[in-house]
């Protein structure tokens, strides 16, 4: 993903807006057989954490098909059921299961606070960045 401002450009008379180009490399499927493409995204990891929330996921077969997946192509996958809210214990708890376990890629499935949720573990995560001041200024956690 990159954005790119050029200042140099930007509407003189109107501070409020600035010129930039965003990109960002996104494949979105939709349709029956969208969960088919998940081993070719995963592109050869092996162990994923899955974030999703009060059981929708599982009532409406989202979970059941990508499990069903992951289980056919020998990928380990990890549960952060229950993440109803953006609340940081989530966060927390998930950036600890991907480190315990070698988890290579988070997936998010459910509404809003699990993509979020999910987002955040990935950058919390990768790298021992501490993602608590992104969230809040006045949230402390060591990484």
């Amino acid at each position: 993903m990159a954005a790119v401002l050029d200042k140099d450009k930007t509407n003189k008379a109107n501070y409020t807006c600035s010129n930039f180009h965003f990109q960002t490399p996104i494949n979105v499927y939709f349709g029956k057989d969208a969960v088919s493409h998940l081993p070719e995204l995963l592109n050869g990891k092996k162990n994923v954490l899955l974030v999703y929330g009060g059981g929708s996921a599982k009532r409406n077969g989202a979970y059941d098909a990508i499990v069903s997946e992951l289980q056919a192509n020998g990928i380990r996958w990890f549960d952060l059921p229950d993440c109803i809210g953006p609340h940081y214990a989530f966060v927390k708890k998930g950036i600890e299961i991907c480190r315990s376990n070698n988890v290579e890629c988070v997936i998010g499935i459910g509404g809003c606070s699990c993509m979020d949720i999910a987002k955040m573990i990935a950058f919390g995560a990768n790298g021992g960045y501490c993602c608590a001041p992104y969230l809040d200024k006045n949230l402390t956690y060591q990484a």
